[in-house]
This record gives C-alpha cells, structure tokens and sequence, in this order.
C-alpha cells in the first residue's frame, strides 16, 4: 500500500526533514507533505521552495481535533489533496 500523505516535523534532531520529503518525492511522487513546526525558520512560505512537495505548513502547537479535521479533510478530498500548495497556517 502506497501513502497519500506524509505527516512530518519539519525539524529532526540538529536538521530538518526536507530531506526526507525529497526522497519521498522520488518514492511516492503522488504522495502530499504536510510539515508541523514550531520553528520561526522559513516564516514567508520559503519552505514551499525548498520542499518541492510541501502542501501545507501547520505552525505548532496545533489541538488533536485540528489535526484530526485536516486529515479527514484531506481522506474526503477526491483529489486527495488537501489545499493548493501555497498554504500556511
């Protein structure tokens, strides 16, 4: 079975998970990123550049229901994507 969706925290221990988006965009292109940070880094949408396949930024912290509405946004969406590419909340 192939995701649709990869849930990531944008940073990883002393780096950032960009890297493991990319890979995955090799992998499962079909497949939609969606960051959680904290972080102040990249605060104008550069994240968007630099991860080819980011569809959405949620700034931490972010409630269980939040999260649980939009993945069950993204599973009824018949596109299975969740928003164009350019949002950040």
């Amino acid at each position: 079975m192939t995701p649709d969706l990869l849930l990531l925290d944008l940073l990883i221990g002393q780096g950032v998970s960009i890297q493991v988006a990319d890979l995955a965009g090799y992998r499962i292109p079909d497949a939609e990123i969606i960051y959680l940070t904290g972080s102040s880094k990249y605060p104008n949408g550069e994240l968007f550049e630099l991860s080819r396949n980011a569809s959405w930024v949620l700034r931490k912290p972010i409630s269980f229901n939040e999260l649980k509405a939009m993945l069950t946004h993204f599973a009824a969406s018949p596109s299975k994507s969740p928003s164009p590419r350019s949002k950040e909340m």
